[in-house]
């Protein structure tokens, strides 16, 4: 398990604030600072070229921030190694790879987005995607020239929540979710629904298990306890009672 204030940890899970459709996103992580060349992966000498990598959403093809991009020689998992990079606010990431053959690859938990990753427990039962290889892996062949690279990302399906009051009264709040069982380990960054109590929050695939608690300008509280489906096209609503 990669510690949370690790340099990296975003490449596993994003610690960044995404950008939701009722808060202020902030910028992801520049990975890349964490990152100094020390090894063949990330070296700046004439045996390597560049590669650029745009990371696309494969639904109306904006830059996705934050995901992983690395290389590696055979790549059957998303390995952390010196050199990965994380996409910056236009889903653009730029690598120094060796003049071999290699593999370019992207992934890592992303929220609102198919991506590849490991699974973070032992637990099979635990979600792991099942993605074409050819989505997330990009054979380069040897040769001294500068690349690009265009990957596209499926987006999910957001969780909707809505708060009202018992008499059914829409009431704004700020949202804290939380993975059931990990506590503040695994929370989002506190979302703040619009004026009808409504927030749509792209969860999947980071959490499933989920809790929600939300909390009123007046102090009213709720909670309730969600766990998600798998199934990534069709949204789903939680109602938050607030009291």
């Amino acid at each position: 398990m990669i510690e949370r204030d690790s340099p990296r940890a975003s490449l596993v899970y994003p610690y960044f604030e995404p950008k939701f459709e009722a808060s202020v996103a902030s910028s992801p992580n520049d990975l890349a600072k964490g990152n100094a060349p020390a090894t063949e992966r990330s070296s700046n000498t004439p045996s390597t070229r560049s590669v650029t990598v745009r990371v696309h959403n494969a639904d109306g093809g904006g830059g996705v921030p934050g995901v992983g991009v690395g290389w590696a020689s055979n790549v059957d998992r998303i390995p952390i190694s010196p050199g990965m990079q994380a996409t910056d606010d236009d889903g653009i990431a730029t690598l120094n790879v060796p003049q071999r053959s290699v593999e370019i690859f992207v992934g890592g938990r992303r929220y609102g987005f198919l991506t590849q990753c490991a699974r973070m427990t032992s637990d099979t039962r635990e979600y792991k995607p099942l993605l074409e290889r050819s989505a997330w892996v990009r054979p380069v062949s040897a040769g001294d020239q500068d690349l690009e690279l265009t990957f596209e990302l499926q987006p999910v399906a957001p969780l909707k929540v809505v708060v009202q009051t018992e008499d059914g009264t829409p009431k704004a709040a700020e949202l804290q979710i939380t993975r059931r069982g990990w506590g503040e380990h695994y929370s989002m960054p506190t979302i703040q629904t619009d004026d009808q109590g409504q927030a749509n929050v792209p969860v999947r695939q980071v959490m499933f298990d989920i809790e929600i608690t939300a909390t009123t300008e007046d102090g009213m509280q709720g909670s309730i306890a969600v766990n998600l489906s798998k199934d990534f096209d069709d949204s789903e609503v939680a109602i938050v009672t607030v009291k």
